[in-house]
Order: C-alpha cells, then structure tokens, then sequence
C-alpha cells in the first residue's frame, strides 16, 4: 500500500544530501554525470584504518604524520562521496516502493529544479530521471 508523500523533510534531506555529494565531486574533479566516473566512486574499497595511532608519541609534527595526511583526507572525502551516492541510490529505491515511480519522479526533479535554481550546472547531481528512475 502506498504511503503518503515524504514531507518537506526529507525532501530537504534529499536536495542536502545531493548538494554535498556535488560539491565533494567538484573537489575531487569527479563527474557524478558520467557514468564510468560514478561507477569509479561506488568500487572504490576503503583503505584500512593506519596499524598505529599517529596522534601519540613524543612528536606529533615528525614526518611520518604529515608525509600522508593528505592523502588521508583525500581518502575520507571519497569514502564520503560513495556514501552518499549509495544513500540517494538508497532513498530513491525506497521512494519506488513507497510512493510509486510518477511520485518519485516529480520529488526528484524539484529537487533538481532547486539544484539549478542555487546555481549548480544542471547534470552536475549524476541524477538522469530516465536512467535511475525508469524501470525499463
């Protein structure tokens, strides 16, 4: 049986959640528009966390704590983009099942409307209604 509409909530949740997967995707010079790249994100394996605690130990500034850094943090910004593509694929597939696809389809397209709207280049979400929506 199908449920009521998802209120403004997590239609907010939704447009948040799909604002930082696009800006993560800028910073990572990533395209959530082309297929291929999207695919890279949601294989990619996360890296197992470092055998020692880096944060004891007499000098904390030494070489060995700075030399990959950023590395790591460029590593959590892609672990975080995967999460959050997986969340939307997540939430969109609830919405089929709970509101029906003509309802889903509309949600997600005022939602890109809104995108657009804020100045995000259109495509820039990854989100093509036909492809990800369609069950065709």
């Amino acid at each position: 049986m199908r449920q009521n509409l998802p209120g403004n909530v997590a239609r907010a949740s939704f447009h948040g959640l799909n604002v930082r997967a696009i800006r993560l995707s800028i910073a990572l010079g990533v395209s959530l528009n082309n297929v291929h790249d999207v695919d890279k994100v949601l294989q990619r394996t996360a890296r197992s966390a470092p055998a020692l605690e880096r944060r004891t130990g007499p000098d904390r500034r030494a070489g060995s704590r700075t030399a990959n850094g950023s590395d790591r943090r460029v590593g959590h910004l892609w672990e975080e983009l995967r999460g959050l593509l997986v969340l939307r694929y997540g939430v969109q597939t609830r919405w089929l099942e709970d509101f029906g696809i003509d309802a889903t389809r509309r949600l997600v397209a005022e939602v890109l409307t809104d995108l657009q709207r804020e100045g995000f280049d259109p495509g820039s979400a990854g989100i093509d209604l036909e492809r990800k929506v369609d069950p065709v």
